[in-house]
């Protein structure tokens, strides 16, 4: 966290100058309270910069460039639905499609759980890592973030998917087996209520895939 560091010690520096300068119980509660904002600000920022830096290598498993996005699907010709105007629009319920659309990662096993709305799981391998996805879908914009969404839109869309928390990276698919395993089974976990409908099958598919293409 380049500078922050600086920026946070000088804030709490002017903080405690002026409670130094005023010295009276109203204004002292109120520097007290801006200190603990600022602690809690810093705290935040460095979760944020952990996170940006795990999503990092999630992140690689995008298959391009943003800059580069229009060339690159006009390169491509059609989108997985058959539509071939670049600025097509994504329709609800296709994020599977638009994950291998944009991916460069292999989809090993992938399964959408619900009907007109739900959850869809993918496994992916890439560069020698595991990465079990996450994402919801639904029938209408309301209930669809990807309804409507252009191709240009649909690819921060899956970009964020795979960076923002849904996804979780893993050295072997034996190692993701047993983490699903742990999830699924621990109810007080949170982690419990985004995976849990995730079925162990899908891990099944993933090794079948591996071991026999």
């Amino acid at each position: 966290m380049p500078g922050s560091e600086s920026i946070f010690a000088e804030v709490r520096d002017i903080l405690h100058s002026l409670k130094e300068e005023y010295g009276d119980e109203g204004a002292d509660a109120d520097v007290d309270a801006a200190l603990m904002y600022v602690d809690d600000l810093e705290l935040l920022m460095r979760k944020y910069v952990d996170a940006v830096r795990e999503l990092g290598v999630k992140r690689g498993c995008v298959m391009t460039d943003r800059l580069n996005l229009r060339d690159a699907l006009r390169h491509r010709g059609m989108k997985p639905s058959g539509y071939q105007d670049w600025e097509t629009e994504w329709s609800a319920g296709e994020q599977l499609d638009a994950l291998a659309w944009y991916s460069s990662a292999q989809i090993l096993a992938s399964v959408m759980v619900g009907s007109y709305q739900g959850e869809c799981f993918a496994i992916l391998a890439w560069e020698g890592k595991y990465f079990l996805w996450r994402d919801f879908f639904g029938s209408c914009s309301g209930c669809d973030c990807l309804e409507g969404a252009s191709w240009v839109e649909g690819y921060d869309y899956i970009a964020n998917t795979l960076a923002m928390g849904n996804t979780e990276q893993f050295d072997s698919l034996n190692e993701l087996r047993s983490w699903l395993c742990q999830v699924k089974g621990d109810n007080e976990s949170p982690r419990h209520w985004e995976w849990n409908e995730c079925p162990l099958s899908l891990v099944d598919k993933a090794v079948k895939e591996v071991n026999y293409g």
